[in-house]
């Protein structure tokens, strides 16, 4: 069973978009399995990866916790996309590519503002990229909400790239010693 360091505890309206999304991916009753509803108020990112495990097996886990953070952003988008400054014109008209920056950057800011971590906005000539964390896990212990992380960005290069679909890869996870898990968004999208 996956174990980390220290629980990903989410606040109430991290919480929300987060029970609503897997509402939207699993349905009420599976999601209310995964969700615990006696103890919504301290949900937990290895909780739902357990119960998800539990529910639908180690094999299929991965794609639905993707799912679920591509659901996250769009629930994020219609709960905070105002407040985060997403539906501002001077945000909407931008250019690609400086949107999908200025985007990042507000989702790294709000990353470090929730989970007291270090996020880190690059580019490089083929990437977008995003550094997240600050610590590697104890050898052999697993960290959890990187498919969650890599569903929420996914559905966000499609949302800041005018509904394209951009490759979103994982290319360093502190699970396996990193000091950061680091996302790269492909700059060409699929065709």
């Amino acid at each position: 069973m996956p174990l980390i360091d220290k629980k990903i505890i989410i606040d109430s309206v991290w919480s929300s978009i987060i029970q609503n999304s897997i509402v939207e991916i699993l349905g009420e009753d599976q999601a209310a399995i995964v969700i615990n509803l006696k103890n919504q108020n301290q949900l937990s990112i290895v909780d739902i990866h357990n119960r998800l495990e539990e529910l639908i097996g180690d094999i299929s886990v991965i794609g639905a916790e993707q799912r679920i953070g591509e659901a996250g952003f769009r629930i994020f988008l219609s709960k905070l996309g105002e407040d985060t400054g997403f539906f501002a014109s001077t945000f909407k008209f931008l250019p690609i590519r400086q949107k999908f920056v200025a985007g990042l950057i507000i989702l790294a800011g709000l990353y470090r503002e929730k989970m007291n971590e270090d996020a880190v906005v690059l580019e490089t000539a083929q990437a977008y990229q995003i550094r997240l964390g600050g610590d590697p896990v104890k050898p052999g212990q697993h960290y959890l909400g990187c498919t969650f992380v890599a569903g929420f960005l996914k559905e966000y290069a499609a949302w800041a790239g005018c509904g394209k679909v951009f490759l979103v890869n994982e290319v360093e996870c502190r699970s396996q010693g990193f000091s950061h898990c680091v996302y790269n968004i492909s700059k060409i999208p699929l065709e």
